[in-house]
C-alpha cells in the first residue's frame, strides 16, 4: 500500500514537474518568438532611417524621377561638415537624376523635392545642390544646342554655367576628352 502512495506521489510529482517545464518552454519559445518579431520590426525601422525612401507621389506621370531623385540623394557627396563637395561624383549624381526626367518639373514636384533635400541635408546645402542642378540641366540645353563643339569652347561652356567649380566638376570628364581627341586622326 505504501509503495502506491508513493508512486501516485510520484506521478503526480512528475506531472506537475512535467507541466512546469512544458509552461517554461512555451513561455521561452514566446519571448523568443517575440524578440524576433521585434527584432525585424527595429531592424527595419533602422534601415528606413539609414536610406531616404521617397513616398509616392499621388498621380505621378514622371514616376522614374523619383527613384532617381532617392539615388541622386545617396550618391551626392558631401563633406563632414555637410557641404556639398564638387567633383565628378556630384556631377554623375546629377546628371543621373536629370537623365530620368521625362519632363520639366511642376512647381508642386520642385517644392516636393526642394523638402526631401531640406530634410536630408541642411538648408544651406539643399539650396547648393538645387542651385547646381538647375545649372546642370541649363547646361544640358546649351550642349544639346551646340552638336560636336570642341573641347575648348565645351571648357567654356562649363566655366560660364558652372564658375569656380566647372574644373572639379568636369575634370575627368575633360581629360577623357582630350585624351580621344590625341588619338584621333
Amino acid at each position: 500500500m505504501e509503495s502506491r502512495r508513493q508512486s501516485s506521489r510520484h506521478a503526480v510529482h512528475n506531472r506537475g514537474l512535467r507541466l512546469l517545464i512544458c509552461v517554461l518552454i512555451c513561455t521561452l519559445l514566446a519571448s523568443c518568438l517575440l524578440s524576433v518579431v521585434l527584432l525585424s520590426q527595429w531592424s527595419s525601422q533602422a534601415k528606413a532611417e539609414q536610406t531616404h525612401t521617397l513616398p509616392r507621389w499621388p498621380n505621378a506621370d514622371n514616376s522614374a524621377y523619383w527613384p532617381a531623385l532617392q539615388k541622386m540623394i545617396q550618391y551626392l557627396p558631401v563633406g563632414k561638415q555637410g557641404a556639398l563637395l564638387y567633383d565628378t561624383r556630384t556631377l554623375v549624381a546629377l546628371e543621373h537624376a536629370t537623365q530620368a526626367m521625362h519632363r520639366p518639373l511642376t512647381p508642386d514636384e520642385q517644392a516636393r523635392t526642394y523638402a526631401i533635400l531640406v530634410r536630408t541635408f541642411s538648408a544651406e546645402t539643399a539650396t547648393a545642390i538645387e542651385r547646381l542642378w538647375q545649372q546642370y540641366q541649363n547646361y544640358q540645353v546649351a550642349i544639346a544646342q551646340q552638336p560636336g563643339i570642341a573641347l575648348p569652347a565645351l571648357q567654356q561652356l562649363q566655366t560660364d554655367h558652372f564658375g569656380e567649380h566647372a574644373s572639379s566638376l568636369f575634370r575627368q570628364h575633360n581629360l577623357m576628352q582630350a585624351a580621344l581627341q590625341q588619338d584621333m586622326p
